[in-house]
């Protein structure tokens, strides 16, 4: 009983790890994006009292000139490097997928 169901956990978990490795070169296309994400940034001047800041023991004056309203999707992909620049233990197939 307990090894049938370590062979389904396992066969199951192969199944849905196929899912991210076949999605993964596949960002959304652009008309499901919102459209917000489609804008230019907006800069406007500003009047705001300038104000200080201490970092590491230097103090810093800030006189603020604009507001801005910035909008971005980010898009990252951790591709991660052992020693030697290999992915870990398993070597890197043609199109960067793992064995």
């Amino acid at each position: 009983m307990t090894r049938r169901l370590v062979q389904l956990l396992f066969f199951g978990s192969l199944l849905l790890l196929t899912v991210p490795l076949w999605k993964k070169d596949n960002p959304p296309q652009f008309p499901r994006l919102q459209q917000a994400l489609m804008n230019e940034p907006l800069q406007v001047p500003i009047k705001r009292a300038a104000f200080n800041t201490t970092v590491n023991g230097v103090t810093y004056t800030i006189q603020p000139l604009y507001a801005y309203d910035l909008y971005g999707l980010v898009v990252s992909l951790h591709d991660a490097q052992g020693p030697a620049g290999r992915p870990g233990p398993f070597p890197r197939l043609p199109g960067g997928v793992f064995p």
